[in-house]
């Protein structure tokens, strides 16, 4: 997908800031960046006050940059003295940049794999984007319809295109109003916000 990593060094508070902020402030390619926060591999640190308000106050070049903050550990401790993480999410409300950020944990590191709960949290808006790509992304009853409305349309091209069949205007018809109806299901999500994305 010609993704490329950029390694950005750590020190005893979390990330290099001024790095990150060099990077994501002044490069819009760079369209994102991976944190666990809280006893970040290699060394098991978590991220300081000062780090979570400097991701927080970031101003990206690329206006589709996110942060994605894979809080692992938020729900259970390493030690009976568990570290303190300064809430990335009421920070970024506080500054207005909720829309940089998708917060997500789960319980999969507490008992068996595959059998925790995922959660997530983002703004509306990041919300909103998500549900419209996996509408689109996963099979369900709308892409199951979409699936199904296009058979016949399948078979109309492919009995004009490979058998020398007749496209009459009511089949040209039927292929237009088959097209528009698989349009608008697949605009709904996008007009429903009100063509913001």
């Amino acid at each position: 997908f010609g993704i490329e990593m950029i390694p950005i060094p750590m020190d005893a508070e979390g990330p290099d800031m001024d790095l990150v902020r060099r990077y994501v402030e002044k490069d819009s390619s760079v369209k994102g960046i991976w944190c666990v926060p809280k006893y970040s591999n290699p060394t098991g640190l978590t991220y300081s006050d000062r780090v979570v308000r400097a991701f927080a106050a970031l101003k990206p070049a690329a206006p589709d940059f996110r942060i994605f903050w894979d809080n692992a550990y938020c729900v259970h401790d390493l030690t009976d003295t568990p570290d303190p993480l300064l809430n990335l999410l009421e920070e970024c409300a506080r500054l207005v940049s909720e829309d940089l950020l998708y917060m997500f944990a789960s319980t999969s590191k507490i008992g068996y794999s595959g059998a925790g709960i995922a959660v997530m949290a983002a703004s509306p808006a990041n919300m909103a984007d998500l549900k419209a790509k996996r509408t689109i992304q996963t099979i369900g009853p709308t892409m199951t319809s979409i699936i199904g409305a296009m058979e016949p349309l399948t078979a109309v091209v492919m009995g004009t295109i490979a058998f020398g069949e007749p496209l009459t205007f009511g089949l040209a018809l039927g292929i237009g109003l088959v097209l528009a109806a698989v349009g608008c299901v697949m605009l709904a999500p996008h007009l429903a916000r009100g063509g913001d994305h």
